[in-house]
């Protein structure tokens, strides 16, 4: 598999060559910016802006697959901050969209279980309806529910193995104009609300059909009166779904809402911690909790709750991809200098935990990278390097 970055005007266009399928994702600009103590990754759905002279990029409708979780982060050259995978093996993400100037219709799925941190654009609105369970800042959003993702809203989320969702994504100025601001301003547990399971089928249906290309990319290309109706079709969703969303909002439980509120502020407070230490300095359990005036058990329960694992776990896999971050990029000479700079002294024990998680010894990653820099792609890697993984 080989993939390339072009750069239009300001969007960037990511080209996925895997076997003989060439497929092209202007569908969403993800872009990291770093605060003074953590990143947080960006999610900018797309202004279709001039490609080249003066053509505009065409709305059609786009798929691409990762099949890796550096592959993944790869594919987007703006990110800084990787997803962390929690799960082990290869990943597999598929996402399709179609994205006009203000709305995007998208699909996602995803083989393995992943946490990440998002900050969602301030001009634009997203609407996820889970097929399969996802939290949000600890707030359990189940199958068949819908979570409304505010503009400017900064959220931990954990999807599961095996997750599935459909969104629309609409810019803040259509929502208003078409009646929907109120979403703009649901926060928290107030932002998901169960979905009669009928609603969500209709509400996938309608999304698979849209995003079929042999047939909404022929009606794209047939007129200017064609693609408005197609447009229309998304309108038609989202004000459904709006519809949807109004009929289930319903009296949330207090207490719960503010326990679950109250274990999240004292993950995103260990996160903070865990981010500000050395690699070969990283607090246990035991010392975040002191830190943070709370149990063991508290934290581990927050943390589980949360992000579906551990706080041990998720050090272990924050590390590991920060190994294999330097590994893939060419930027350690050895498998033995990553694993120290990661605090990982005892290489063996290195070496497993990274093929339980990657599928593949770190000494592969390495050679890989070997050959991709040298162009050489029938060249074997260094018998030592075999050896050190």
């Amino acid at each position: 598999m080989a993939n390339a970055t072009l750069r239009g005007s300001g969007t960037v266009n990511t080209v996925l060559v895997t076997g003989a399928f060439m497929v092209v994702l202007p569908a969403i600009l993800i872009q990291a910016i770093a605060g003074e103590d953590t990143c947080r990754w960006v999610a900018r759905y797309p202004l279709w802006e001039n490609q080249g002279e003066s053509t505009l990029m065409p709305v059609l409708v786009r798929s691409v697959l990762w099949d890796d979780v550096d592959d993944f982060g790869a594919q987007l050259s703006n990110w800084t901050v990787r997803p962390l995978q929690l799960t082990s093996g290869a990943l597999r993400v598929g996402f399709s969209t179609l994205a006009f100037e203000d709305l995007a219709v998208s699909r996602l799925d995803c083989n393995q279980q992943l946490a990440d941190h998002l900050c969602m654009d301030p001009s634009w609105l997203l609407i996820v309806v889970q097929l399969t369970p996802q939290r949000w800042n600890s707030c359990e959003a189940p199958p068949s529910s819908v979570a409304v993702i505010a503009p400017g809203s900064d959220y931990r989320s954990m999807i599961f193995k095996d997750f599935r969702c459909v969104e629309v994504a609409v810019r803040v100025d259509l929502a208003e104009a078409i009646g929907l601001g109120s979403l703009c301003r649901l926060t928290g547990a107030e932002a998901i609300h169960p979905l009669p399971p009928g609603t969500t089928r209709i509400a996938e249906r309608r999304v698979t059909q849209l995003l079929d290309p042999t047939q909404t990319n022929v009606l794209l290309g047939m007129s200017d009166d064609a693609e408005q109706a197609v447009r229309e079709r998304c309108v038609e969703l989202l004000r459904y779904l709006s519809a949807a969303i109004s009929l289930a909002r319903q009296v949330q439980d207090g207490l719960e809402a503010r326990l679950r509120t109250q274990r999240f502020d004292l993950v995103q407070a260990a996160l903070r911690l865990i981010d500000a230490a050395p690699p070969h300095e990283q607090p246990s359990v035991t010392d975040l909790a002191r830190v943070l005036g709370t149990t063991r058990r508290t934290l581990l329960n927050a943390f589980v709750d949360a992000l579906g694992t551990t706080p041990s776990r998720y050090i272990l896999a924050r590390r590991l991809h920060s190994a294999r971050q330097v590994l893939r990029n060419g930027r350690s000479p050895s498998v033995t200098v990553a694993a120290l700079d990661q605090g990982f002294e005892h290489l063996g024990r290195f070496s497993q935990h990274y093929q339980t998680l990657f599928g593949e010894l770190p000494s592969r990653t390495l050679q890989r990278s070997h050959r991709l820099r040298m162009g050489d792609s029938t060249a074997s890697a260094p018998a030592a390097l075999e050896r050190l993984g």
